[in-house]
This record gives C-alpha cells, sequence and structure tokens, in this order.
C-alpha cells in the first residue's frame, strides 16, 4: 500500500506545479478575461487534490492487496499465478480503456460543438458599435444631486470635457452599458386601448440616452428620427422604441406618432407623462449575443434623468488610452466623483460569452488529457498481452506465422477496447448534443 500511496502523492505533487503554470499562463496571457483580484489560489484546491489522490492511491492499493491474496501458494508453485493474474489484469485493464476511450470521445465532441457555438457567437450582431468606443459610469448621490437639472448639468458638463479630449469624434451620455447589470424596466401600454389590469401591463427595458446615443453607438434608426437638443426638460414628452418593440405592440402597424402611458412605479403614485412615440431603431441585444433582443423604449436624458449615468466616446484609434484621461474630466466635473467600470465596448461584448469560452478551454483541455490517458492505456493493452503471449507467438513463429498475424494476435484486444470505447461514446455523444442544443 505504501508504493501507491507513494506513487499516487508523487503525481499529484507534479500537478499542483503545472496547475499553477496552466492557471499563471490565463491570467497573465489574458486567455480568459477573469480580474486578477479575483484569481488568487488558495490552499482550499490543494487539499482537496492531496485528498483526491490519496483516497485514489488507497482504492488502488485495497484492490491490489485483494487481488494478490487471493492467490494460493499451490497456484504460485505451479506457476500459474501470471497467467491468472494477467488475464484478471488485463480485463480491468480493457475496462477502464473503454472508459477512458469513450471518456475521451464525449469530450471531443462536446469541445468541438462548444467550438462552433463560439464562432457562432463571435459572428452574432450586438446591435451596437464594437469598435472605437469607451464607456464608463458614475454615480450621483442624492444629497448633491437630488435634482434633476443638477444630475443634467453635471452630465453636459462631463460630455463637452469628453468631447475636448484629442482624438475624441463624439460623446454622448445614457443612463447605463449594454450587456450589463445595471438596466430598467418600466410598464406601459397604449394609450389608445383600455389600461390592462393591474399586475397585467406589459414591461419593457427603458434607457434614458443623450441626443447623440444612437449616432456614437451605431445604432441605426430604421424609421422617424433621433433625438435632439430641442427634446429638453419643458419639450413635450417623446420616445423611441426598438424594432422588436414595434412588432409586438404595433404588429402591421405604424409605431411613429403613436402614445405610449406609463404606470408609477408605487401604488397610489402619480403616473410619468404620457410619451410620443417619435422613432423607431434597430434592436439591440441587452442581454448578451446568447439572448435574442427584447423590446426597448429610449427617452432623452434631458427628460428622464437617473441617479447612475454612463458616458460613451467614439474616438479615433484605442479608446483603452483614454481611460486615464476621462478619469480626469469627471473630477474636474466634480472632485467627489469618479469613472467606475471603464470599458470599450469590444470587452463588453467579450464579457458576455466569457462563461461560455471558459467551459469551451476547460473541455479542450480536458479532451487533451483524456485523449493521452486512452493512448496510454492502449499502449499498456498491447504491452501486456505481447508480454503475456511471447511464448505463445514464439511457438506460432517457429511453426510459421507470418508477422502480420502475429501483430492482428497482439493488437486484437486493443482494437476490441478502443471500438468498444468509441460505440459507448458515440451514445453517450447523442446525450451531449441534446443537452447543448436544450
Amino acid at each position: 500500500m505504501v508504493e501507491h500511496l507513494l506513487l499516487a502523492g508523487g503525481g499529484g505533487i507534479l500537478a499542483v506545479p503545472l496547475g499553477l503554470a496552466l492557471h499563471r499562463a490565463i491570467i497573465e496571457q489574458r486567455l480568459l478575461n477573469l480580474p486578477r483580484t479575483a484569481t488568487a489560489v488558495g490552499w482550499e484546491p490543494v487539499a482537496a487534490l492531496a485528498v483526491l489522490v490519496l483516497t485514489i492511491g488507497a482504492v488502488l492499493a485495497r484492490v491490489a492487496i485483494r487481488r494478490t491474496s487471493n492467490v494460493s501458494a499451490s497456484s504460485t508453485l505451479l506457476g500459474s499465478v501470471r497467467q491468472t493474474g494477467s488475464r484478471g489484469s488485463m480485463r480491468l485493464r480493457q475496462s477502464l480503456v473503454i472508459a477512458e476511450v469513450a471518456a475521451t470521445l464525449m469530450l471531443l465532441v462536446t469541445a468541438g460543438l462548444m467550438l462552433e457555438s463560439a464562432r457562432r457567437l463571435a459572428s452574432v450582431d450586438p446591435g451596437f458599435r464594437t469598435d472605437n468606443v469607451l464607456t464608463f459610469g458614475v454615480v450621483l448621490p442624492g444629497q448633491a444631486y437630488m435634482e434633476a437639472k443638477d444630475r443634467l448639468s453635471f452630465a453636459n458638463r462631463v460630455v463637452d470635457g469628453l468631447k475636448a479630449l484629442p482624438g475624441v469624434r463624439n460623446a454622448t451620455v445614457g443612463a447605463y452599458a449594454p450587456m450589463g447589470d445595471m438596466r430598467g424596466t418600466r410598464r406601459f401600454a397604449r394609450a389608445d386601448q383600455p389600461p390592462p389590469a393591474t399586475g397585467q401591463e406589459p414591461v419593457a427595458l427603458d434607457l434614458p440616452v443623450g441626443a447623440d446615443y444612437f449616432s456614437v453607438m451605431g445604432i441605426e434608426v430604421t424609421e422617424g428620427r433621433a433625438f435632439t437638443e430641442r427634446d429638453g426638460p419643458e419639450a413635450p414628452p417623446v420616445m423611441m422604441v426598438s424594432e422588436a418593440f414595434a412588432q409586438a405592440n404595433f404588429p402591421g402597424e405604424r409605431a411613429i406618432g403613436r402614445q405610449i402611458r406609463f404606470f408609477s412605479s408605487r401604488p397610489g403614485g402619480t403616473p410619468p407623462p404620457t410619451r410620443a412615440i417619435v422613432g423607431v431603431v434597430r434592436d439591440v441585444r441587452q442581454d448578451g449575443v446568447r439572448t435574442a433582443p427584447t423590446p426597448q423604449m429610449y427617452s432623452p436624458y434631458a427628460q428622464n434623468t437617473w441617479s447612475f449615468v454612463s458616458f460613451f466616446v467614439l474616438v479615433d484609434g484605442d479608446p483603452n488610452r483614454l481611460a486615464a484621461s476621462v478619469q480626469r474630466v469627471v473630477t474636474a466635473v466634480d472632485p467627489e466623483r469618479a469613472a467606475r467600470d471603464v470599458l470599450t465596448t469590444a470587452a463588453i461584448v467579450r464579457g458576455s460569452t466569457e462563461r461560455h469560452r471558459a467551459i469551451t478551454f476547460m473541455l479542450l483541455a480536458l479532451a487533451g488529457l483524456a485523449i493521452l490517458l486512452a493512448m496510454v492505456g492502449l499502449y499498456g493493452i498491447v504491452a501486456t498481452a505481447a508480454q503475456s503471449r511471447s511464448r505463445e507467438m514464439a511457438i506460432r513463429t517457429a511453426i510459421g506465422a507470418r508477422p502480420p498475424e502475429l501483430l492482428r494476435l497482439v493488437l486484437g484486444q486493443a482494437l476490441i477496447a478502443a471500438a468498444a470505447g468509441i460505440v459507448i461514446g458515440l451514445a453517450g455523444r447523442l446525450a451531449a448534443t441534446r443537452g447543448l442544443q436544450s
């Protein structure tokens, strides 16, 4: 048992530096877009690995001891131990190799499907510009920005400062960035129809944006007009909607000019004013490229300010070079405020598929390891078969057996194990395919 535990422990010790090296490569080479502050390796994984390898080593040692204890002295003296043990060991080794080949095939198929899915996700249009745009957010606390005019003044001054930066083509404001955790929804209904029952009102995403938001973000206005500077706090309330919103609420009708009523978020509260639809824009995948676009409403930021504001900067070249500059612009307007979540829109889109890419990367690594184990297992079967049947092959050679016949004799067991593993793996592939499709 000591020998088995030493072998298992040695393998576990070798696995630790290999795992740390892989972890370092993932972080430093940015194979996965993980935050460095959340990627420290603690003692828990090492402890779990130690328990796992020692447990496996003890179980295998116990199996070996039990098999040895079942061998009688007479059989040892008669020289039959090797043949009997070889048959039992061969059956066990074949079973393990069958499982390894089946697991390898399933992992390869699953990893291939995930790679194809990742390729398709990379080609999905999120609905907004993914190059040359930098975005960040600023929190506006109620104590200093209780009034809407104060929030609007802060946003306008920051936008003016951003536009003055070298290399900036345009800048605008919005309540939140796409594909983020922050978002707002609002209950609504068509003003030309009877109001629905309480609790049955449709809900759509609500995003206040600046006048240049659609041009900066590259969102096409397909019908009507975009917001302008004339859509200010004193102007008539207007809104824009996405194509999904128009199709869901005005099927076969023109949405431009229609009135939308809203409902108070508090029971008995005063509802927001009715707004007129002045434009329709392309759909944006606010929940990530893996999710279909949902109905969305846009309102002028000047008419609907929030206590959290986001800014969008369209630049020439790499937008990351302006990360420090946008911080200075914000603090120049209000020294107590700071830019947060400074990201490019390209990074936002990549982040929406991060979990998918991480799973694909791990499946590929496991598939590579499974291939190596299957190769070692098949080699073990061939080597054992050749050793255990060396006397038989010598006799066959003496009576005229050809090398191809001897090769088939040795490789037969390995081919049977591989074929059985492939059959089981193909069956598992169907289950894996259905699971991924669902």
